[in-house]
């Protein structure tokens, strides 16, 4: 079982399995009567109706069954199965994790009489995102289903110049023209931000909205589409630093004068707030959020304009986010913002990092210069109500303290269980949660490639249970693997094993001797044909016609010398885009091709190469 229950008890009568055909009491919710009747319609055998009660609260009788493991949580919810269903929950949002576990149980053939009881162990649990661009709403959808059947609570969703605003229509018409410079070439993000200024700069988010905006309806589609399925949405709103989008249209509001990308605004311009406040004006009005996510990561630039250059940057940096949490906490709306601001850290290499400050040479005059000022003593500065979002946990366990000995709440950023060491020990010092992170595109390609499934995966059972087991970790990777293959290419659920005539899907096991480093694809970084396409598969037609599969690296082969482990890059790369075959110890992915001639008989296959680099074919199958 995937999700590990607080309390489950196995009976031994016999029940009658659940239908195809139910009939529900107890909700009108049209989501939840919309989800119980497709979990049917997929894994319901044919027979009599089954009941499916939806009941508020619990009866002393079900508490005393559960005894000490019961809890009152808000989230928590049972399952009864006797032949009818009985789902307990003191919020719908409870009765919706219940449909997930039983989801998982009748998928893994684990559905018998039973009760069960469970909630989370971890108060947030979320997915950091861009919008997506309005050709990828379904993919955003398919996205969204995925997070609420992992028990998902939160999405967070970048806003930036992403989003119409009908008071700066000039933000939009900027962000626009940026992101088609931005886009003319992979890397061209890069030479911006490392390579043409000799001071720091911020990453270039071009992915977000996928260079374009949304309208506010279309925003508000996004929105509505979460909150049906009981996920809180928080946007956020980059103020301070990553402001390109508001100074593109407003160089007036720029602190260093002479960056003809600048993202950082004059925080002692009385007109950078108004245009500030004007812009979380509109989200709050399109989005209605409890909470919002005001940035203030990777802020460089203080002290460098005639008003600022006397004042303190950490003061400055302070002085900033009050006066934001105090505009937003006049409406009643939550602040949150990433923290590392508030650590004097290093990473891995011992290089100051965050808030610590450091200096570098000018090349020109040889002497020491400020490259990244010092702004940890912010951190007994601000509002303890603000929650930090905690990114650089793989640095050093120890930074943790930083908030909590301050009284901050706090949720890890860009979680990837992987690479995070001692979670338990770290959840018990206080961490309220985490979100995952993609800071690239929601189109699947760049989805798989930039290893998000397996993260959504993984950060799921790690927040929800508190039964994760870190030394299992390859082979709970191993077992949802597959899983993650089929869900991703839902097509693949319906066939069978066929033949050359009338074969829908093409499936090649494969792998390759070509070895191309990992790397993530994200703020203006492409996945470029010329580089991962190695050839073609030919298919050849009884009429003398012929069709091409593309051979990508990467995206659906790798190379030969893949582990099966949550530790292998390429491994983690391919999950998705492959289905994983051990063929003794050599790791083989299945890489499905849907025919674009299903009617013609197939009577011929071959590979036409691009690339020098073998690869070998271990079998080619045809399933209609």
């Amino acid at each position: 079982m995937f999700f590990i229950p607080q309390f489950l008890v196995r009976r031994k009568e016999e029940a009658k399995p659940i239908s195809n055909h139910i009939h529900m009491q107890g909700t009108d919710n049209a989501y939840l009567l919309q989800r119980v009747t497709g979990i049917a319609q997929t894994y319901g055998q044919e027979g009599d109706s089954t009941a499916v009660h939806f009941i508020t609260g619990y009866p002393d009788t079900l508490k005393q069954e559960i005894g000490d493991k019961f809890a009152d949580n808000a989230e928590s919810y049972a399952i009864r199965y006797d032949g009818d269903l009985f789902l307990y929950a003191p919020t719908e949002a409870g009765w919706n994790f219940a449909l997930s576990t039983i989801e998982f149980l009748l998928r893994d053939g684990e559905m018998g009489p039973l009760t069960l009881f469970d909630y989370p162990d971890c108060e947030t649990r979320g997915y950091r995102v861009f919008l997506p661009h309005k050709d990828d709403f379904e993919t955003f959808r398919h996205v969204v289903d995925f997070l609420v059947q992992y028990k998902y609570n939160t999405i967070m969703l970048e806003i930036g110049g992403a989003m119409e605003y009908k008071r700066h229509p000039e933000i939009n018409a900027s962000w626009v023209e940026f992101c088609k410079d931005m886009k003319r070439y992979s890397g061209r993000t890069h030479e911006i931000q490392h390579k043409t200024y000799p001071w720091a700069k911020n990453a270039i988010h071009v992915d977000n909205g996928g260079g374009d905006y949304l309208t506010q309806e279309q925003v508000k589609e996004l929105v509505s589409y979460c909150r049906e399925r009981f996920l809180e949405v928080i946007p956020e709103v980059p103020t301070l630093s990553h402001c390109d989008y508001l100074l593109l249209a407003h160089p007036e509001l720029r602190e260093r004068d002479n960056d003809d990308y600048a993202d950082t605004y004059c925080p002692s311009n009385p007109e950078s707030y108004k245009l500030v406040f004007d812009v979380l004006d509109e989200v709050i009005d399109v989005m209605q959020p409890k909470r919002i996510n005001i940035g203030h990561d990777e802020a460089y630039t203080f002290s460098i304009c005639d008003t600022c250059k006397d004042q303190i940057p950490y003061k400055l940096y302070a002085q900033d986010i009050i006066k934001i949490h105090e505009y937003l906490n006049q409406k009643g709306i939550a602040t949150m913002m990433w923290g590392e601001k508030l650590l004097d850290a290093k990473n891995t290499s011992g290089v100051s990092i965050g808030g610590g400050g450091r200096k570098v040479k000018d090349p020109e005059t040889g002497m020491e210069v400020i490259y990244i000022h010092g702004l940890s003593d912010c951190a007994s500065l601000l509002p303890k109500d603000i929650t930090m979002m905690h990114w650089y946990h793989v640095f050093d366990e120890n930074y943790d303290h930083v908030y909590h000995k301050n009284g901050y709440p706090m949720v890890y950023g860009n979680l990837n269980i992987f690479s995070m060491t001692n979670w338990r020990k770290r959840k018990n010092w206080g961490a309220k949660g985490g979100f995952v992170s993609n800071w690239g595109s929601f189109h699947p390609e760049y989805m798989q490639r930039n290893t998000q499934s397996m993260r959504l995966i993984f950060s799921a059972k790690v927040m929800w249970s508190d039964e994760f087991d870190h030394t299992m970790l390859d082979e709970y990777y191993r077992e949802n693997a597959v899983e993650t293959f089929y869900h991703f290419n839902p097509f693949m659920k319906d066939v069978t094993p066929g033949d050359n005539t009338q074969a829908r899907v093409v499936a090649v096991t494969h792998a390759t001797e070509l070895d191309i480093p990992f790397k993530p694809f994200y703020d203006g970084i492409f996945i470029e044909d010329s580089v991962y396409v190695m050839g073609h598969y030919v298919l050849s037609y009884e009429d003398g016609t012929s069709a091409l599969l593309s051979v990508k690296f990467g995206t659906n082969i790798t190379n030969i010398n893949t582990k099966f482990s949550c530790q292998d890059a390429h491994c983690n790369e391919m999950i998705g885009g492959g289905n994983p075959v051990l063929m003794g110890d050599t790791l083989y992915f299945t890489a499905v091709y849907q025919n674009p001639h299903p009617e013609k008989a197939i009577t011929g296959f071959s590979y036409q190469p691009i690339k020098p680099d073998a690869i070998r074919v271990a079998k080619v199958q045809f399933w209609k």
